[in-house]
């Protein structure tokens, strides 16, 4: 579902002649759907139920990959074969994974905020081009 702006301009039609005796009926009357213009229903939610889609999906797998490395590292040092420096290491281990976990979902957010923003952008550069292809078709008859 899509809202657009409807923008609508005419003037009077006129005759021109382009030689050898053809004459051609201008009506100069421009009705156009501002494509560029146009935005989601709700002004954008899309993009925000998108976001925060993805957002929520990232958050559940970083979720899983902090509760994986815990129950794995719980395991190692449940065992009482285990002396200090072998508890020290796994703790460690335990540190390094839920690191790596974080930078993951740190990673994979950037990735969806540098997609959104080139999205955002080309929209915008879309729209501006829409407006200037109505603008030159409105001020086009009237400046002849």
């Amino acid at each position: 579902m899509y809202k657009c702006a409807f923008v609508s301009a005419s003037t009077s039609s006129t005759r021109k002649s382009l030689g050898n005796g053809l004459t051609v009926s201008i009506l100069a009357s421009v009705s156009l759907w501002v494509v560029g213009g146009c935005t989601a229903a709700g002004g954008g939610n899309y993009r925000i139920e998108r976001l925060n889609k993805a957002s929520q999906q990232i958050a559940e797998r970083e979720k899983r990959c902090i509760e994986v490395a815990n129950k794995r590292t719980d395991q190692e040092l449940a065992s009482p074969s285990n002396n200090g420096w072998q508890i020290q290491d796994i703790r460690e281990q335990r540190s390094r994974e839920l690191s790596k976990c974080e930078t993951q979902a740190d990673h994979e957010n950037e990735r969806v905020s540098s997609s959104d923003r080139a999205e955002y952008e080309s929209e915008a550069q879309e729209e501006g081009n829409a407006r200037a292809t109505v603008t030159r078709l409105i001020a086009s008859p009237l400046s002849r």
